[in-house]
């Protein structure tokens, strides 16, 4: 399975979520706090809207051992101070001969053009 992990900063802090790691009550707890389903919250999340940001956020600072609550100051930020990102695994390939050279059309743009 891929990792899905993102990366939450906070000035000089920061937090790692791996979404394959949330159990089923930590996604109703969620769903509970922010009043919305499960696939919503996520695709929110995707699209960046405030809320659902704030509550993965919070699930990484709980899962890293932190005791906070979802409306308590420590969770009033400003967007300014924040960053989230997709941390995106590296995979070597390891299908490839070593010792070949990479297939030059792949990364050769076409030249010509019907007219």
């Amino acid at each position: 399975m891929t990792p899905l992990d993102f990366r939450f900063k906070l000035g000089e802090s920061e937090w790692t979520l791996d979404f394959h790691s949330i159990t089923v009550d930590e996604s109703i707890e969620l769903c509970k706090l922010t009043g919305c389903k499960w696939i919503q919250l996520c695709g929110d999340f995707d699209q960046g809207d405030a809320l659902a940001v704030k509550a993965f956020f919070w699930l990484a600072r709980r899962k890293a051992g932190e005791q906070l609550t979802f409306d308590g100051e420590a969770m009033n930020f400003r967007w300014a101070d924040f960053g989230r990102e997709l941390l995106r695994p590296v995979v070597e390939n390891t299908t490839e001969d070593p010792g070949q050279a990479p297939d030059p059309t792949a990364a050769t743009p076409r030249t010509s053009r019907r007219k």
